[in-house]
């Protein structure tokens, strides 16, 4: 090397470095979140956040590829954050070259590739005997029970404690301590899996911070008021080896679209009332009711004033005759529905109209009452869409209301095998006889086993309290027959007679296409509520969470993903499925991506524009995580978190310039293009991407960058259906997704603690020929290389024409060509 190329002088640096330089052309890299070519060993910076190692080897040697490579020193502790994805590299299209690598050689000199020259590494650092807790994983599961929506799962490996507690505690985004757990550490390098169940409040933020310590050096609630005591506070002492592994963000999925579910009767009923009254607390539910008020009567058979036509149920209003229902035509009443158009003919005809919802409760309704295509378009809405339906027991459903003759046969779990007449009198007394109910006719409600284990069929967190609730149901006394279900359904719970033997089924289910098919055979639900005491809550929560488990797995029309295409290209990948009405995938859209960053380093250039504080006026509390209060963006009504929370139509309102409404559901109202409020705390906006259609996966967009660092995203995706740009159907204005994502690379930068890193470098100088150099032999080893056999490859270059065989070949094809044409008589 030149001084230039060395260090200072040319004779500075150390002694198996200027070794090194006596024989060999030396060059220096340094691998990071990225790698990047060193003059000299004091530009070394330990600042950054990952170390693919294997990545970047790959990528030096495909630099040197074709040229007299001795060998590679590699100094290293071993970590190697891209191990899950060793031998992967980024294509040579799309690989940035390194400052100080040479270019290649034509592909005839390159060394094949995926070959690594000798590596020799030198491990660094000894195996501390000091303690270490480690948080090796945390899983988020959202779960439809209603005291504990969310459970937290988290995974910690302790080191070296044996004989000491642990303590875990959980974090809102504003700091504040929701829950703790303290647990003995019996041996050591155990895995200890904690369980935090968080409540609806907590749910409804948009990230959670996990973190674990000793218990005998860290108590969270130390200070005593509400704000919590930190791990990493600077006063914090500690005995373990690093804290960095100790703490995790996570992000809690906490969306805020409604789900849609239309319920469909066929006369008014109590079912309704109370169904209505208990999801009407849940804001991430929407129940539309159709419900029949009149039956259709037969032509000529009208008992109206002379020369009447319309039904009589609308004399006396000033509504137009030819707006109102004929005789021949039901009567309905509409509620609760998007808009006064929706429903407005009575149950959709289209696959755009039903798609709208998520799920469809059939109650009370005969199958007549259906045309063969709504039928069939029932039938596409659970097995194309996704949707689920349930229908419930009665005197007008299943093989009563004549199902078993319809393609909603295939569809429901049970088979409907129509009774005679005397069966169906016993079966629902009530209704089909209009009598009292007899007390000997009496059904309890009893789950299965396999019942049990649905978190959404719990009425109480305890199995004791659960049962208890249970009992207090009251009786029902009208139920469908059903005796044989199908060999894929679950039977989730069944009938009971007053002696505790089996009666009947109650709730069965089974998959059908992509959705979901339930068979609820009880046909006076209402009595749970209204024999049950207002301040018994059990009904209105088996509602709820049934509602909640009807529209859990039902996919939405738009769909935003968040994933690494490549662990160790540090890249993110954003995805959005979008669908159109019917949903077959829209390729036309328009979709953009914006992108905004909290990290650990000061944020000062906020999003241009006056500074405006939002009414009513909310404050980012001082904490850990700063999150902002709601703002909107130049172009879109994006709505970030405030201190962590989702915003909703109910909660969070931005009183712009113009009196827009924004809110962060799926379909919110764009306000005016003006200058967006400055959000406080330390976010900023990063990004703004234009998502570019996948092109083997029809209405998927994609935009991938490259994160800052360390520390939380908010991804906002604002998608243009091609419906909307051509024509205004309703339900099809701009739609607004949002998500949050924690950027946490020291997570796969501080996993190989949790193992002996000797191994993997071993193992990486077996595969490419050298060998491991201890630290103190290091000098020993670099003074004998010049006389070990180093395979260095050099490229020679010999025309072909300059063989030997070649020549003969040549003059053998020429001879065989003479005797060819002499034989057949040619010239």
């Amino acid at each position: 090397d030149t001084p230039s190329e060395g260090s200072a002088d040319g004779r500075s640096g150390p002694r198996f470095d200027r070794r090194l330089r006596q024989h060999f052309r030396v060059r220096r890299f340094a691998t990071g979140d990225r790698l990047r070519a060193l003059a000299d060993y004091r530009h070394l910076r330990f600042g950054d956040s990952r170390s693919p190692l294997r990545k970047h080897l790959h990528d030096l040697a495909d630099a040197f590829r074709g040229q007299p490579v001795a060998g590679i020193l590699l100094f290293s502790d071993g970590a190697d954050s891209g191990a899950a994805h060793a031998g992967e590299r980024t294509a040579a299209a799309t690989r940035t070259p390194t400052a100080a690598a040479p270019r290649a050689r034509p592909a005839s000199a390159k060394r094949p590739a995926g070959k690594l020259p000798p590596i020799y590494p030198v491990l660094l650092g000894r195996p501390a005997q000091r303690p270490n807790l480690a948080i090796t994983d945390v899983r988020v599961a959202e779960t439809l029970f209603e005291d504990t929506p969310v459970t937290l799962a988290v995974e910690v490996l302790a080191v070296h404690a044996t004989g000491r507690s642990l303590r875990a505690a959980v974090f809102d985004a504003a700091g504040t301590l929701v829950e703790q757990r303290t647990v003995p550490i019996q041996r050591d390098r155990s895995r200890l899996e904690l369980l935090f169940r968080l409540a609806e409040p907590v749910r409804r933020k948009a990230f959670a911070r996990v973190q674990v310590g000793l218990a005998d050096e860290w108590d969270p609630t130390a200070r005593g008021g509400p704000k919590a005591a930190l791990l990493d506070e600077p006063d914090h002492p500690t005995t373990e080896t690093t804290l960095a592994d100790n703490d995790r963000t996570v992000e809690l999925h906490g969306h805020a679209e409604r789900h849609r579910i239309l319920y469909v009767s066929g006369r008014p009923n109590w079912e309704w009332k109370f169904l209505r009254r208990a999801v009407e607390r849940d804001p991430r539910l929407q129940l539309t009711g159709l419900i029949r008020i009149a039956r259709r009567e037969a032509k000529f058979d009208f008992r109206g004033r002379p020369g009447e036509r319309t039904n009589a149920l609308f004399r006396g209003f000033d509504a137009a005759a030819e707006e109102s229902e004929q005789y021949d035509e039901p009567v309905f009443l509409r509620l609760n529905t998007r808009n006064e158009n929706e429903l407005r003919r009575g149950f959709p005809n289209t696959a755009e109209d039903l798609f709208a919802f998520d799920a469809v409760v059939l109650d009370d309704i005969e199958a007549a009452f259906f045309t063969r295509d709504q039928l069939a378009l029932l039938q596409r809405f659970v097995s194309e869409r996704g949707g689920t339906l349930m229908m419930l027991g009665g005197v007008d459903t299943f093989a009563h209301g004549g199902y078993d003759r319809t393609v909603l046969a295939d569809v429901l779990p049970v088979y409907m095998d129509r009774p005679h007449a005397a069966d169906r009198a016993a079966a629902v007394p009530a209704p089909a006889r209009r009598t009292g109910p007899s007390p000997a006719a009496a059904y309890r409600f009893r789950k299965t086993r396999q019942g049990r284990l649905e978190p959404w069929l719990r009425l109480d967190r305890s199995i004791e309290d659960d049962a208890r609730h249970e009992d207090a149901l009251p009786s029902l006394h009208v139920i469908t027959p059903a005796r044989t279900v199908k060999p894929a359904a679950t039977i989730l719970a069944h009938f009971t007679d007053t002696a505790g033997h089996p009666a009947g089924l109650a709730l069965v289910t089974q998959r059908y296409g992509r959705g979901r098919a339930v068979a609820f055979l009880a046909g006076d639900l209402w009595r749970w509520r209204l024999k049950t005491p207002s301040a018994h809550d059990a009904p209105d929560r088996f509602w709820r969470q049934l509602a909640r488990w009807l529209v859990a797995d039902v996919p939405p029309r738009h769909e935003l993903t968040i994933d690494h295409p490549s662990a160790d290209a540090g890249t993110l990948r954003c995805r959005i499925h979008c669908r159109d009405r019917s949903f077959a995938p829209d390729t036309r859209a328009a979709v953009r991506i914006e992108v905004y960053y909290h990290g650990r380093e000061a944020v000062s250039n906020a999003p241009p524009g006056p500074t405006r504080r939002p009414q009513p006026p909310q404050v980012a509390r001082q904490a850990s995580i700063v999150l902002p209060a709601v703002a909107t963006t130049p172009q879109s009504g994006a709505i970030l978190p405030v201190d962590g929370t989702l915003a909703d139509k109910a909660t969070a309102t931005t009183q712009a310039e113009t009196k827009t409404r924004t809110s962060a559901s799926l379909n919110p109202s764009l306000p005016s293009r003006q200058s967006p409020p400055t959000p406080p705390g330390r976010w900023r906006r990063l990004h703004s991407l234009t998502a570019r259609p996948v092109a083997d996966r029809p209405g998927v967009y994609e935009a991938v960058f490259h994160p800052p660092g360390e520390g939380l995203l908010w991804i906002v995706a604002h998608v243009r259906p091609h419906d909307a740009r051509t024509e205004a159907a309703p339900g099809d204005s701009a739609v607004v997704l949002q998500r949050g994502w924690v950027e946490s690379p020291r997570v796969a930068e501080f996993r190989p603690l949790q193992t002996e890193n000797g191994g993997a470098l071993q193992r990486l100088a077996a595969e490419s020929g050298g060998e491991v150099v201890p630290l103190e032999q290091l000098e020993t080893f670099v003074d004998s290389l010049p006389h070990r056999k180093l395979p260095v490859s050099r490229t020679h270059r010999k025309p072909l024409w300059h063989s030997p065989w070649m020549l003969v070949a040549a003059f053998t094809a020429l001879i065989g060509e003479w005797y060819w044409r002499r034989r057949h008589g040619l010239a």
